[in-house]
């Protein structure tokens, strides 16, 4: 049986390894195609166009598409070995279904493996690379303009600006308060807020004070003022991919401090944190439902079995798709958001799996 083993693993790997060269080639050509004139504009030289973004580019794409893959991989090659018989073979020799399984979740678990150790290791400083990049030559012309800004910076101290342009380090209609409990013990708002990065001090116009106590309440107020906050301008507007450029045990760090400033950003970081460990797992579920569809020798062969793994993979994009922006969007719990496709096509596994059993 080890002669056997290492034969489906071998095959499984190794279409897996055409597969996703294929699919990152296509992609890597079409991305070339939209950013061309980017790269030409900037003048950027092609050492740095590799090594910079489409080196990271690669581990990205790689990685996100594993789990589909794995899926295409399996039902591609078994179902080829069913149209050869070879599963025949196998289960004559008195095979079970089960016996049958064990190579392909040794091949799954290694993938899963690899997926794993990249999404928590290795990947956050590669999005943080390739994202550098992207933000310097390609998304330049993105809007630097934030609104309606609220954070809490401290216990009982909140923040509030308008308008905020992250380039400028300048905001519009800001405002401070701080409380001790549910009574307010100041108030200082202003028109205009600026931020000078050499003294990281802020500069505000047409500023007023109001500071309050159980016996007086006295009000300031103010052309031009010099102050300091205990933030800074990052601590405003963290970008929607900050959680990817981050190791696990950093990105749990960064969540319980959005938690506390009360960022509208914080579904958007679980549900990334989560899907690190989702996406490898899910190598198990797709290797499953491909084995238990292709295995057998149909009239329509391998065609049928990849117009229906196509169709499958499809609707898994799809469940994810919705679930991820049910959690954004509609304060849908993000690890069960995250869980949901998994634990959908986990369901039909198993119901494919006692078909094919029996």
């Amino acid at each position: 049986m080890k002669k056997l083993d290492l034969y489906i693993i071998r095959k499984f790997l190794g279409t897996f390894v055409f597969t996703i060269v294929l699919l990152l080639a296509i992609a890597i050509v079409i991305d070339i195609s939209e950013k061309i004139d980017d790269f030409m504009q900037e003048g950027i030289t092609m050492s740095v166009i590799i090594n910079e973004y489409y080196f990271n580019f690669l581990l990205f794409y790689g990685n996100m598409f594993m789990p589909l893959v794995v899926f295409l991989a399996a039902i591609l090659f078994t179902s080829k070995m069913a149209e050869q018989t070879e599963i025949v073979a196998y289960l004559a020799g008195g095979i079970s279904f089960n016996r049958l399984l064990y190579p392909y979740f040794i091949g799954a678990t290694i993938l899963a493996f690899v997926s794993l150790v990249i999404n928590h290791q290795i990947l956050p400083q590669s999005n943080s690379v390739r994202k550098e990049f992207e933000s310097k030559y390609i998304d330049k012309k993105k809007s630097k303009r934030h609104e309606n800004i609220h954070r809490q910076i401290k216990p009982g101290e909140y923040i509030y600006i308008k308008t905020y342009n992250t380039e400028r380090n300048q905001g519009f209609d800001f405002s401070i308060e701080k409380f001790e409990g549910t009574k307010l013990k100041f108030k200082l708002s202003s028109d205009y807020i600026n931020f000078n990065p050499e003294d990281s001090v802020y500069k505000l116009r047409n500023w007023r004070l109001r500071s309050l106590s159980d016996t007086n309440d006295k009000i300031s107020n103010g052309y031009q003022k010099d102050t300091t906050f205990a933030f800074l301008p990052k601590d405003l507007t963290p970008v929607t991919y900050a959680a990817e450029t981050m190791p696990y045990s950093d990105l749990n760090t960064f969540i319980e401090e959005q938690k506390f400033r009360g960022s509208e950003n914080l579904s958007t970081y679980l549900v990334e944190m989560y899907r690190r460990t989702s996406m490898p797992a899910s190598t198990y579920i797709l290797t499953l439902i491909a084995v238990s569809l292709s295995y057998r020798k149909k009239r329509g062969g391998m065609g049928l079995n990849l117009a229906i793994g196509l169709g499958l993979m499809v609707l898994y994009i799809f469940f994810m798709r919705i679930a991820d922006t049910f959690a954004i969007k509609d304060d849908f719990p993000p690890m069960l958001a995250v869980w949901i496709p998994n634990i959908t096509f986990g369901l039909l596994s198993l119901y494919l799996y006692n078909n094919a059993r029996k």
